[in-house]
């Protein structure tokens, strides 16, 4: 892939990522891929009584 263009970054939301992909495509009918970005955050919780609930690194 040589196109540099980028869609802005969605939270939670699929719809402007794929608006913008539709209308890039549309104006530049010949780009056809795509490469898709995801970053994805967990928090954990250590359960009550867990002895390493406390041990700092």
């Amino acid at each position: 892939m040589t196109c540099q263009a980028e869609s802005p970054a969605a939270d939670n939301d699929g719809n402007p990522s794929q608006t913008w992909a539709l209308d890039h495509t549309g104006r530049n009918p010949d780009h056809r891929g795509f490469k898709l970005l995801t970053e994805t955050f967990w928090r954990v919780e250590p359960r009550r009584g867990n002895p390493y609930a406390e041990v700092r690194p």
